[in-house]
């Protein structure tokens, strides 16, 4: 009895001072001008907002008194009206909050929060209406060349994909969880997952960019891809696909282009894109344009001897080297040299082959980084393995018959 009879006493008796006050009921206001502070104090510690304000214009701390005791004012007859049927429904909330430590503003709050999410949900785009817009993007920057018309069809086809399983779904649906059991049912390889994540992540970047969502969820999404062992073929398997390539009756289309990925570590898509005119025999150089890169970014290939000799006969002024036939003519070469169902052909293989030899012989990872179009960490990561000195040596004197 004593302790309560105290707080309400220091709740209500205002504390004396030594200065002067100006306003003596609450909120008060005191004179402090003649202190380090030189300013009028409302002080609205007791029975208010617990808070004192400082004001240097007397006029300006009366009419800031003012508002505070009105809004107290206000308060309280609020909570005076306040029905018996919402007094019950109060106190019962109040108990079934406790155990989490959260009071009704709390739980007033989040639920206000998810009412407008609801809101926005229900007035949010349908995914496929998403990816409509999405790919007219795309194709625009492909019109102005700042997307690889290749790029643009793996998007579309990626996005297909996501539409027949989800196309009418609004796009905020589409959380992480919802994604990664998308992901996770597809019957492909973690790497090839990993890769439809990040082409769906453009999707939401897209959408997110456009307000129809507030996150990607794709950054939440963590797909683990095993690192695989770089395979670098020998010299004797890299000579063999060279004489299956000149023995083929599109000689002329698969061993420039083979000899250009084995001795020049261009990327497949990098040299099926290649045109003659931007081999240059004069300056001995490869000119990867921007809109044919990975990066989007040009670059010039230096030609070793090897490449020029094995070049050198199927030359031409202009022209595509590879036409638009060329995806049967390579599955007819990789048939000749054994490799099948059972004997897979190595992905990426004569470029990790150009990284390793090229290093034997160079001995300087940032060239090769830039010839090949990559950085330093990515090269010693994954586009290189060591060489024998023999074996490079023995690498780089293979010769096409015809030279």
């Amino acid at each position: 009895m004593y302790e309560e009879t105290r707080d309400f006493v220091r709740s209500t008796v205002p504390r004396q001072t030594k200065f002067p006050v100006i306003r003596k009921r609450w909120p008060r206001i005191i004179d402090y001008r003649k202190t380090k502070l030189a300013s009028f104090m409302v002080d609205g510690r007791r029975r208010g907002n617990g808070r004192r304000e400082y004001f240097t214009d007397e006029r300006a701390a009366k009419t800031r008194a003012e508002q505070l005791a009105i809004e107290r004012e206000n308060h309280g007859t609020a909570a005076l009206n306040f029905p018996p049927r919402d007094r019950v429904m109060a106190v019962e909330c109040r108990e079934l909050l406790t155990p989490w430590s959260r009071t009704i503003r709390d739980a007033t709050l989040h639920y206000i929060a998810h009412l407008k999410d609801e809101v926005i949900r229900s007035k949010s785009l349908l995914v496929r209406e998403c990816v409509a817009h999405f790919i007219a993007a795309r194709k625009c920057d492909v019109d102005r060349g700042d997307l690889a018309k290749r790029s643009c069809n793996e998007l579309r086809h990626c996005t297909t994909n996501l539409v027949a399983s989800a196309g009418d779904l609004r796009i905020p649906d589409l959380d992480a969880d919802w994604l990664k059991t998308y992901l996770d049912a597809l019957p492909v390889t973690a790497r090839t997952r990993n890769n439809l994540r990040l082409r769906l992540s453009g999707l939401f970047a897209f959408c997110k960019a456009k307000k129809w969502v507030t996150t990607n969820p794709c950054s939440e999404v963590r797909i683990k891809v095993p690192r695989q062992e770089v395979v670098v073929l020998t010299v004797s398997e890299a000579e063999h696909l060279l004489r299956c390539a000149e023995a083929s009756k599109f000689c002329d289309v698969l061993v420039p282009y083979v000899a250009i990925c084995l001795f020049g570590g261009l990327r497949p898509f990098e040299a099926q894109q290649l045109d003659w005119q931007e081999i240059n025999f004069g300056t001995n150089h490869i000119h990867v344009l921007p809109h044919t890169s990975k990066k989007r970014e040009g670059r010039y290939v230096r030609m070793e001897t090897t490449l020029i000799q094995w070049l050198a006969p199927f030359a031409k002024k202009a022209g595509r080297i590879c036409g638009s036939n060329f995806r049967r003519q390579w599955r007819s070469l990789l048939k000749a040299a054994g490799y099948n169902a059972a004997n897979r052909w190595p992905q990426d293989s004569m470029r990790h082959t150009a990284a390793s030899m090229l290093l034997a012989i160079k001995r300087n990872r940032a060239l090769v980084a830039e010839e090949l179009g990559t950085s330093v960490e990515v090269l010693r990561r994954h586009y290189r393995r060591p060489i024998l000195r023999a074996d490079a040596d023995a690498f780089w004197s293979l010769a096409s018959i015809s030279s």
